[in-house]
C-alpha cells in the first residue's frame, strides 16, 4: 500500500498521506469528508471538499476506488489513500 500511514482502523479507516504536498491534517479532513459522503448515501467514487489548515483554503478531491483502497487526488497536488 502506498503512502505513509497516519491513522489506522477498520475498513476505510486507514488514512495514508500520498505526497509531500499533503499534510496529515488535510489528509484526515479528506477522510472525514469522504466518510460523510458515504454516510449520506454517496458512492465510493466521489468528489469531496476538504479544508486545508496549512493554506486556509477548501479543495476538491476526486476520490476513486482502485481495488483494495480509495485514492483521492486534487487540491495542490495532494494525494490521500484510504483503505
Amino acid at each position: 500500500m502506498p503512502g505513509t500511514l497516519i491513522r489506522s482502523g477498520g475498513y476505510l479507516e486507514n488514512v495514508r498521506v500520498g505526497s509531500a504536498n499533503t499534510s496529515e491534517a488535510f489528509a484526515l479532513n479528506v477522510w472525514r469528508a469522504y466518510m460523510d459522503n458515504l454516510a449520506m448515501g454517496g458512492t465510493y467514487n466521489a468528489t469531496v471538499y476538504a479544508y486545508s489548515p496549512a493554506t486556509g483554503e477548501w479543495y476538491a478531491m476526486d476520490c476513486r476506488e482502485t481495488g483494495n483502497y480509495v485514492t483521492c487526488t486534487g487540491g495542490n497536488n495532494a494525494v490521500v489513500y484510504l483503505s
